[in-house]
């Protein structure tokens, strides 16, 4: 293939996934966020992987023996070209497992919460939470990973995965 003609493909393809959002791995959007250090000085006792759970879907469920918990998330939104080069950010909403969480979608408001807390790509954020079964749920950050130093400090669950129902066809 001629040069001039190899240049204009490369071209139109990086356009094309700039413009549509779409990362080489093909999740619309979504880019792998860069590794955090390691809580613990790297030796995690303990951790879950809690998936997507958005305020608009079925929350992720984790129990801890107490105390610091270290949240982050392996995935962000980027929502295309105005996002290029800009850290992701997302904000982590922790309530009692007995109470499911209620989300205002108008006012982007999810109650009741036990803690709120607002991690940037990259990072970890911390809570301190007494003993107990949670739920969690994220606004933006995918592949949600949640660590504590104890041994056996923290166990949790993903929700349950989406599943789509086909909308009846016209006949």
């Amino acid at each position: 293939m001629p040069r001039a003609l190899r240049q204009t493909a490369v071209a139109g393809a990086a356009t094309l996934a700039l413009l549509t959002g779409c990362t080489p791995a093909g999740r619309p959007g979504a880019t792998p966020a860069p590794s955090p250090s390691a809580p613990c000085g790297g030796a995690a006792a303990s951790s879950a992987r809690l998936g997507t759970p958005y305020p608009d879907r079925e929350p992720a469920q984790f129990t801890t023996t107490g105390g610091q918990l270290f949240i982050t998330a392996h995935w962000y939104s980027h929502d295309g070209v105005l996002d290029f080069g800009r850290r992701g950010a997302t904000v982590f909403y922790i309530g009692p497992a007995d109470t499911p969480p209620s989300y205002d979608p108008d006012r982007k408001l999810v109650t009741p919460q036990t803690a709120r807390l607002e991690v940037h790509e990259g990072e970890y954020g911390t809570v301190d939470l007494p003993a107990g079964h949670y739920w969690l749920l994220t606004s933006n950050g995918g592949d949600v990973e949640i660590v504590n130093c104890a041994a056996g400090g923290v166990t949790g669950q993903p929700p349950p995965p989406l599943l789509f129902t086909p909308s009846p066809q016209a006949t």
